[in-house]
């Protein structure tokens, strides 16, 4: 496997050490290796158990403001994300969520598509045969 440069402007002078693994997900929504090199400063515990990281120099801080949706469809939905380039971001420990809603009909239409080529194969061989 090759070695991955996880340090960046905002972490280099932190002495991280990259072969500890301790996932966090930051306020912009990306998952960071470890606390140090999401670039946190600052610990301390939720009331659930869960650490929470403050004053994180790699994670931009990050607002989603959504409108009310008195009015609109329920469909459409308007997502405004504020970034705040000068501000330090926040972290928690574990994972960001991530979910995927396009692998199911990604793999109906594989299905799909596989299904004609091969109903087209053997027509062509016959045909290339003769």
């Amino acid at each position: 496997m090759p070695h991955k440069n996880l340090t960046g402007s905002c972490n280099v002078n932190c002495g991280c050490k990259i072969h500890e693994y301790e996932p966090v997900c930051g306020s912009d929504g990306i998952t960071y290796f470890n606390p140090c090199l999401a670039g946190c400063v600052n610990s301390g515990n939720l009331s659930t158990g869960i650490r929470n990281y403050t004053e994180c120099t790699c994670v931009q801080s990050r607002q989603v403001i959504t409108p009310p949706t008195v009015g609109q469809r329920s469909q459409l939905r308007v997502v405004i994300v504020k970034t705040y380039l000068n501000e330090n971001g926040y972290a928690v420990s574990g994972k960001c969520k991530r979910t995927c809603n396009t692998l199911i009909p990604f793999l109906v239409f594989l299905f799909i598509v596989t299904f004609i080529t091969a109903c087209a194969q053997p027509s062509a061989i016959i045909v290339t045969l003769r």
